[in-house]
């Protein structure tokens, strides 16, 4: 066979070297940055993994919604002292994603109702006399600090309440259907106590993971993930897009896509990435199971978390509420995340890491089914703690799962599309050594680039030269003309 003519070929190599332990002439196959593709060998393509009931599923979304709709204001006071706040991401593997956006779509319909409310509301607001409106108010707490040198908190938290509610009337932003890469990071500055609500479908989140390379992406990453560990978000600030630093984001997101963009994520390298994977809520959907779900009844259980919401925003928290975990509750939480520090101890450390965020996740989950049930209540009941805990470890069966049968596809499409950019690259520079080629890939390593060579080379798609250049065959730069033509 000459060279020219396999010029073009599929890497059949590469299919069997990846089908069996992810190595290419004897070399694993590494991601750009040089980590592992995925973590270990991979298991048989059948999983054994406990399907997620349906009910189970509803209650995952509907908790999600409920908990990005009470917003910030409404914590869960664990045993240990550290208050959680409502709010967290899920992200749900669907082969077939029409029974989760059905659901998904009735569910937060009220949010959208509400935020078209705050538009219409904003498109017909006085600009100027808002805005007269405002400097009174800050005036008028500016006199009342320089007027009294022991100030009342009362009369002061009067006077930020007021400020903030009038600063809210200009910030409607509650909710961000399959917004653009960077839409995120813009509309935190532009939404009332920064609580927003994101959900993507799978060409918009694969647009959102494509779009790492720039600040853009990396800042709508960075937003999720700090919301979920509550941490600060200055990113925005820095970069120029926000006006200030957002202490306490409160945003999250549902994501329904294709196994193979959720396997995608969870093998992700980049460091604000893997920390938003991490703090994920993260469910196969029980696919015929919730196909063949009858009707009447799952039709009710999401016009119960619908209601649900329609409530909580009738109802959200001004100020702040702690809700109490009772003693049976306080009890399981505990069981579970001893439970969870055993394996983090026991398992190696890149696949035990998100085992440590699972009390804090089934926490957050807790205090959702709080919200969507027992919003008059005060405490924690032992019930939802239970639930709470067993949507937690369907987080962990369905990433084993989804990894399982999709991580050596991924590795695979990963693979050949990296060998068609480095054969772009070495046709445009007619011919370049392995050093020349790291440096015109982003933070490549040779570790990264060498098993691709040596494939290229073996599937006589490039040739090596005598002075270390790697170039396209005799009579290859034509064809390949001819066929990009």
């Amino acid at each position: 066979m000459s060279q020219t003519t396999v010029l073009n070929s599929t890497a059949c190599q590469t299919i069997t070297a990846l089908a069996s332990n992810h190595t290419i002439n004897g070399n694993q196959v590494r991601a750009v940055n040089g980590g592992s593709s995925p973590t270990n060998e991979l298991l048989p393509a059948k999983s054994t993994a406990r399907c997620v009931s349906t009910e189970l599923f509803i209650n995952g979304i509907g908790c999600a919604v409920a908990s990005a709709t009470v917003g910030p204001l409404l914590q869960l006071q664990p045993a240990d002292g550290l208050r959680v706040r409502a709010g967290f991401s899920l992200l749900i593997a669907a082969e077939d994603p029409t029974p989760a956006l059905t659901a998904l779509t009735h569910m937060v319909a009220p949010l959208k109702n509400e935020q078209i409310r705050r538009h219409r509301a904003l498109a017909t607001l006085d600009r100027e006399i808002h805005q007269q409106q405002l400097d009174q108010a800050r005036a008028d707490s500016l006199a009342y600090q320089e007027s009294d040198s022991l100030p009342d908190p009362t009369h002061l938290e009067y006077y930020d309440q007021e400020i903030t509610g009038l600063e809210n009337r200009l910030k409607p932003m509650m909710l961000l259907e399959n917004p653009s890469p960077g839409r995120l990071t813009l509309a935190i500055g532009k939404s009332a106590d920064a609580n927003l609500l994101a959900v993507y479908d799978d060409l918009h989140f694969k647009a959102l993971l494509n779009a790492l390379r720039n600040s853009r992406g990396h800042l709508d990453f960075e937003l999720l993930a700090k919301s979920s560990r509550g941490e600060i978000f200055d990113g925005g600030f820095l970069e120029g897009v926000n006006q200030a630093a957002i202490p306490f984001p409160a945003v999250s997101a549902v994501i329904i896509a294709a196994p193979e963009t959720v396997a995608t994520l969870l093998m992700a390298e980049e460091p604000q990435v893997a920390a938003f994977a991490e703090t994920c809520l993260i469910l196969n959907e029980p696919g015929r199971e919730l196909a063949d779900a009858e009707i009447p009844g799952m039709a009710g259980q999401i016009r119960v978390w619908q209601e649900a919401v329609s409530r909580l925003l009738c109802s959200r928290p001004e100020e702040l509420r702690i809700v109490l975990m009772g003693r049976d509750a306080a009890a399981a939480m505990d069981a579970f995340q001893k439970e969870m520090s055993r394996a983090v101890r026991n398992g190696p450390g890149e696949e035990t890491r998100y085992l440590a965020q699972l009390p804090r996740l089934a926490a957050k989950i807790a205090l959702g089914l709080w919200a969507g049930h027992e919003g008059g209540s005060g405490s924690l009941t032992a019930e939802r703690a239970g639930e709470a805990i067993e949507i937690a470890k369907m987080n962990h069966s369905s990433r084993k799962a989804i990894l399982q049968i999709h991580a050596k596809v991924v590795v695979q499409a990963d693979f050949e599309t990296d060998c068609r950019r480095v054969l772009d690259r070495i046709a445009i520079s007619g011919g370049s050594t392995a050093r020349d080629l790291c440096r015109k890939f982003y933070q490549a390593k040779l570790e990264w680039l060498l098993p691709i060579l040596r494939h290229l080379v073996d599937t006589h798609q490039i040739v090596k030269l005598p002075d270390d250049k790697f170039a396209l065959p005799e009579g290859a730069v034509d064809k390949l003309r001819l066929v990009s033509a």
